[in-house]
């Protein structure tokens, strides 16, 4: 079902149009404004069937802008970040299904930008790595879950580069390589 309503006001109408799964709980809200006869996306909410919310954000010049959420079917937030013109842009944050912080990035014009830590279930470290203009380059690691390093090296402008270094979950060395611009010059096994 598809309900719409609408309020005036001298310069501008607002319209909300909301729709409903078939159990009556609303599904989505879509908010418009209609200024000069043209018709601009300002709100968006989404639910479950449940009734919990999806998702949420904010519309400027009909493109996402500003803090949007998502939430999972239980009501537990999994991530939060920022719109502008319609691209991420700025600090975003991501968790896992039970609650535990599951990443952090930071974007610009919609490209990861800045250093992306990523967390395993339990809490622990699970990845760390530089991007600049949507390429991973500079410092990753890798970690498993009982908090040993997995892996650590170098990426260039999104290519493998210097040294990496591979280990075991129990810290014992599995190999180094060495990459030149992401071509593999040396590997060495242990």
């Amino acid at each position: 079902m598809v309900l719409c309503f609408t309020a005036k006001s001298l310069y501008a109408q607002a319209i909300h149009t909301i729709e409903t799964y078939d159990n009556g709980n609303i599904k989505h809200i879509y908010y418009h404004q209609k200024v000069s006869n043209k018709i601009k996306k300002t709100k968006f909410e989404e639910y479950f069937k449940n009734g919990n919310k999806r998702k949420e954000g904010s519309f400027k010049n009909n493109k996402k802008s500003g803090i949007w959420k998502e939430w999972n079917e239980e009501g537990i937030k999994i991530s939060e970040g920022n719109y502008t013109n319609g691209y991420r842009d700025g600090f975003w944050v991501g968790w896992h299904e039970n609650g535990v912080k599951q990443g952090e990035v930071t974007w610009k014009n919609g490209m990861e930008s800045g250093l992306w830590i990523i967390w395993h279930q339990n809490g622990k470290k699970m990845r760390e790595v530089h991007w600049l203009d949507g390429k991973r380059d500079g410092k990753c690691q890798e970690w498993y879950e009982n908090g040993t390093k997995k892996l650590e090296g170098f990426w260039k402008q999104g290519f493998k580069n210097g040294k990496w270094n591979y280990w075991y979950e129990n810290g014992k060395k599995i190999k180094e390589e060495i990459h030149e611009e992401g071509e593999l010059k040396m590997e060495k096994w242990y």
